[in-house]
């Protein structure tokens, strides 16, 4: 698979080639914020079967957010108001944390087959921890959960 600096494609705009992790970066625009997809050139042998990989997930970005947010309100929000309040803050709310973990978008690690590690930033309600969702290859979005 030939590898550039810099590579266009036609639906999802330029992606940067990191030449020190062997993956290709692509940022898009979501009204979740700004999102960064980065896949790996590991498992791929000819450009167009990476690019189909990473169209593929790239068109579900919207959902796929949608669906991460969701289940991280969900979990989250319960977690920081039962262990994570410092002594005199308030508890949150689902739209609290919502809106603190839009505007910072999101950093999605993908691996060949739709299997991805995606980071959020914590807002600031888990003393900067990343906040970290999966999606499997399934397509479903699941585990929520604290890392860093």
């Amino acid at each position: 698979m030939k590898k550039e600096g810099k590579y266009f494609d036609k639906e999802l705009g330029p992606l940067i080639y990191n030449p020190d992790l062997n993956w290709y970066d692509v940022l898009l625009d979501t009204k979740y914020g700004k999102v960064e997809v980065s896949l790996s050139c590991d498992e791929f042998e000819r450009m167009e079967d990476f690019i189909s990989e990473l169209r593929k997930f790239c068109n579900r970005i919207e959902s796929v957010m949608a669906e991460a947010h969701l289940l991280i309100a969900e979990k989250m929000v319960p977690l920081k108001n039962e262990s994570w309040l410092d002594e005199n803050e308030d508890p949150i709310t689902r739209e609290m944390l919502m809106d603190a973990i839009v505007p910072q978008g999101a950093t999605i690690n993908l691996s060949k087959g739709g299997l991805a590690e995606m980071f959020f930033d914590d807002g600031g309600f888990f003393e900067e921890h990343s906040i970290v969702v999966w999606h499997s290859e399934d397509g479903s979005v699941s585990d929520p959960h604290l890392a860093g």
